[in-house]
């Protein structure tokens, strides 16, 4: 995995926008987790979930995040007449590095994130419900979720979403997909994309 500060410095050097395969090795990307979860009553549950790993170093697990925080509650439909069901609530704020947001401002392409600038990094901040029941012998979920500053960015509109796509579901322009532009690829893989050099 390359280091963000390596990216950055071979950036300032090349004039080419920050790229960690570049200056990938072998390294690890070290960071810690705690999950608490306790049951308050036969129908309802409680959970609190803190992360932090090593921001200067990229990821490759999920997402773009050095650090996370998360909250909610699930209860039973029990009081409702439905013993089955369950509705959940929970909110997330994640953040990231100063050294992830340097590399994101040198042109750095991460996981899910990255266009070229990071004028005005924020937390990325996550509210969703759920709404969960029994169909046969399947079980159906309902579930929304609203995602403010995605990812990292509080440029980027807000995002309501109750399918996989955020983009499609806001009411405001979808931000350029990292790969929607065409960003030197050569220095990516020579081999690949040697015909579309300048």
């Amino acid at each position: 995995m390359g280091r963000f500060d390596d990216a950055v410095k071979l950036s300032e050097l090349t004039g080419d926008p920050a790229d960690t395969a570049r200056v990938r090795r072998y390294t690890s990307r070290s960071g810690v987790s705690l999950n608490l979860e306790q049951q308050i009553s036969p129908d309802l549950g409680v959970f609190a979930r803190a992360g932090i790993a090593s921001g200067g170093v990229e990821p490759y697990e999920f997402s773009d995040i050095d650090r996370t925080l998360a909250a909610g509650l699930s209860l039973g439909g029990k009081q409702w007449g439905r013993p089955d069901d369950t509705i959940g609530i929970a909110g997330v704020v994640n953040g990231i590095s100063d050294a992830h947001k340097a590399y994101f401002n040198a042109g750095g392409l991460g996981i899910l994130a990255g266009d070229g600038q990071l004028p005005n990094p924020g937390p990325e901040k996550i509210a969703e419900i759920y709404y969960s029941f029994p169909i046969a012998s399947w079980r159906a979920t309902l579930d929304y979720q609203f995602i403010a500053n995605r990812p990292t960015t509080v440029i980027v509109a807000p995002c309501q979403s109750s399918g996989p796509d955020c983009a499609r579901n806001s009411k405001q322009p979808a931000p350029a997909a990292p790969f929607a532009q065409l960003r030197q690829p050569a220095s990516r893989d020579p081999g690949l994309f040697q015909a579309r050099r300048a």
